[in-house]
């Protein structure tokens, strides 16, 4: 666990340091105009996708603090879909998953302008960092299987000792194993920076990249036949959209 937290504290350090020093400019009076802020946009990461949506005010004219919350998949690492080639009507699965990992994060962000625009068609840059809780929901993988002994296909929990490519027709509807969702609690920490594009000064338009790293307890494992860590660092790219208001 040491090294991807150590890759993530020093980019955390590199992304808050060092831009703390800012000039004076017209992101004074843009924020004396708007004091309100909104935003939400898909995301992807390098594990899965998702989206988020944020919601806060600034604080002066350089500094924001948001509220954030974000709905993603997380993906082990491992993962690889394949087929079974012997049936013409399977579907793709993952072989060796055991469930699947949805998180809901909601934290707090604190966002400082870097270069406000002089212009309507400037960009303007800004970082920053993000503290928060996670609810992850592990879901057990249910596949269609074929059933040798009454010759019929069934839906079944995934069991690596039971379960091989040649009896899997693929994935079960997405509702299979709903009722058996184990809710996990974490902690979720991200930094980034944003380039926001908007061509008026009410609107938000912008471009965010950073990483995250969420750490959940008593965690499921996610692939069989590998090991399975309760923490993922993924690197992030957002594309967010919204308004300002006062």
């Amino acid at each position: 666990m040491q090294k991807p937290v150590s890759i993530f504290i020093l980019l955390l350090v590199f992304l808050t340091t060092g831009l703390i020093a800012q000039k004076e400019t017209s992101a004074d009076n843009i924020g004396l105009v708007y004091r309100k802020e909104f935003s939400i946009g898909p995301m992807i990461h390098t594990n899965g996708f998702g989206a988020m949506f944020r919601t806060g005010k600034y604080v002066n004219g350089f500094k924001r603090s948001f509220w954030e919350f974000a709905l993603y998949n997380i993906k082990h690492n491992k993962e690889g879909r394949t087929i079974n080639p012997y049936y013409e009507n399977s579907r793709g699965f993952i072989l060796g998953k055991l469930n699947s990992l949805t998180n809901i994060a909601a934290s707090k962000t604190w966002q400082h302008t870097v270069y406000s625009k002089n212009d309507k068609g400037g960009v303007e840059i800004r970082y920053h960092y993000t503290a928060g809780v996670n609810l992850g929901l592990y879901k057990p993988i249910y596949l269609r299987v074929i059933n040798t002994g009454a010759d019929s296909i069934v839906t079944e929990r995934y069991n690596p000792d039971k379960h091989q490519i040649i009896n899997i027709l693929g994935r079960a509807g997405l509702f299979s194993g709903i009722s058996e969702i184990k809710p996990r609690p974490g902690l979720h920490l991200a930094t980034g920076m944003s380039f926001e594009f908007a061509q008026t000064d009410n609107k938000v338009w912008a471009v965010e990249v950073g990483a995250q790293f969420d750490i959940f307890a008593f965690s499921e494992p996610i692939m069989a036949n590998y090991r399975n860590r309760p923490y993922f660092l993924n690197f992030y790219l957002a594309f967010l959209y919204g308004k300002k208001k006062n």
